[in-house]
């Protein structure tokens, strides 16, 4: 009877400790469970807020494109957004798809040349702010491109629910008053492709946008040109001017122009339809030379050559220096030698002033236009004259 009775005791005392051992084991494993819980839940990194957001947009592209495909969805068959609605909610708040998606989703299916979807730089200007009740409001750019000149600065909310990041607002507002102080390095990664690759040139003043801009020479597989870039609101621009080359020994070379009667004798020997190489080859070689976006020009001592890049021939020509002097006297003396007869004139005269001088323009309204410039309303001494003749543009 004994024997049983501490028999008992034995297999009691040994329940109460494996029930003991048992708690202390579930207790370490709950402890375990919160910590990894607790580390899920940390701040996120800038990588993982940009992989959010494109996964989010893509996704939800994805539903207009997809859902557009398999229903048939055009300008003569309206979408079901009651479908769309369905198939957006995993990736948009409902408020948001009611509203902005719903609105997008009237203007989707157009079959035109609308863009919807933001096209976002990643890697240039990229700010993010989490909040503690699960949201994340988001600042990021859509910079310019060739087809739409005009940058974008977005604002987006996204809000966690359910364990899913969702679209919960976006916004975008156009780059005009604010100045993004793109670095050079920004502007290259802007600019960068897959097909072609940013080599930077120089830094400039844009005259187009008032402040600094980067010239870069973009080289593809079999071509090469020169974009210009706005620091201040990532639009392409064509307003620089690059030196090539200068030749200060050249700066007593032979003159180019050699007329008696400007109004007569222009077209034939301001060397109209010359090219770069024709120019070279009877006068030397220039004094300096410019590339633009679109033309070259040849400074001699006494006039500057302008070529196109289409049709690589002169179609311009400035006369500078003392020659400009000896064709007429004052502005006068142009409208009585272009139009000697008013009733009858060939070409329309306008007189303007900005903050190079003031112009008197003499233009057929076809192919030809003379523009005489001088640091005064009368025109007293001419000091520049720019012929143009469109034919060879």
């Amino acid at each position: 009877m004994r024997f049983k009775l501490c028999f008992l005791l034995f297999i009691i005392v040994l329940l109460v400790a494996c029930s003991n051992n048992e708690q202390t084991k579930t207790e370490v494993e709950t402890n375990t469970e919160q910590e990894v819980v607790k580390e899920t839940k940390g701040k996120l990194e800038q990588n993982e807020v940009q992989d959010l957001l494109r996964t989010n947009l893509d996704n939800i592209f994805e539903v207009f494109v997809s859902s557009g495909e398999e229903n048939g969805w055009n300008t003569a068959n309206a979408p079901d957004f009651n479908i769309l609605r369905s198939e957006l909610l995993p990736f948009a708040t409902g408020s948001f798809i009611d509203t902005t998606l719903k609105e997008m989703s009237q203007e989707y299916y157009c079959e035109c040349d609308a863009s919807f979807k933001p096209i976002i730089e990643y890697g240039v200007h990229f700010t993010f702010e989490e909040t503690d009740n699960n949201e994340l409001h988001i600042e990021a750019l859509e910079p310019a491109t060739e087809l739409s000149n005009t940058g974008l600065l977005w604002s987006f909310k996204l809000v966690k629910e359910e364990e899913s990041w969702k679209m919960k607002d976006w916004n975008h507002q156009l780059i005009e008053d604010q100045d993004l102080k793109l670095t050079k390095e920004e502007a290259e990664i802007l600019l960068a492709s897959e097909y072609e690759t940013p080599e930077f040139v120089e830094e400039y003043e844009s005259k187009t946008t008032g402040g600094k801009a980067f010239l870069f020479k973009m080289k593809g597989a079999d071509s090469e040109r020169l974009v210009g870039i706005s620091s201040k609101n990532s639009s392409l621009l064509d307003d620089y001017e690059l030196e090539i080359e200068s030749n200060p020994s050249s700066e007593k070379a032979g003159e180019t122009v050699k007329v008696n009667d400007l109004y007569s004798e222009f077209y034939e020997k301001l060397h109209f339809g010359m090219t770069k190489d024709e120019l070279v080859a009877q006068f030397g070689e220039a004094q300096s030379e410019k590339e633009l976006s679109s033309d070259i020009t040849l400074q001699y001592t006494d006039a500057i050559y302008t070529i196109s890049k289409s049709s690589y021939q002169v179609y311009k020509v400035e006369l500078i220096g003392e020659i400009v002097s000896t064709f007429y006297k004052n502005f006068d003396e142009v409208v009585k030698a272009y139009n000697p007869d008013p009733v009858y004139a060939e070409y329309l005269d306008e007189k303007s002033n900005d903050e190079n001088g003031y112009h008197l323009l003499l233009d057929d309204g076809y192919s030809k236009s003379h523009l005489f410039t001088s640091d005064n309303e009368k025109g007293d001494p001419i000091k520049t004259i720019t012929i143009q003749v469109v034919d060879f543009r």
